[in-house]
């Protein structure tokens, strides 16, 4: 990840995609007709890494290229 501060969502969007769209593109593979990233119950590795997604999400990332993650996010966030 890039490190910037909060008053820079946008800069911070616009550094982290390129960075970040080869382990987003592994993960929404990874969650193709899965439900949890780890066996078949919430693990701490679903929580982990949708704490990432939602820092990514909130400086305004687009995670609708990626699917299957993003189904997985929306319903990890919903619990």
């Amino acid at each position: 990840m890039v490190a910037v501060e909060e008053t820079e969502p946008r800069r911070a969007v616009m550094t982290t995609g390129p960075v970040a769209a080869a382990p987003l593109r592994l993960l929404d593979k990874a969650l193709a007709g899965r439900d949890y990233l780890v066996g078949d119950a919430l693990s701490i590795a679903d929580i982990a890494v949708s704490e990432t997604l939602w820092q990514l999400a909130s400086s305004g990332f687009d995670l609708s290229g990626y699917p299957d993650l993003l189904r997985w996010y929306t319903a990890i966030s919903e619990r």
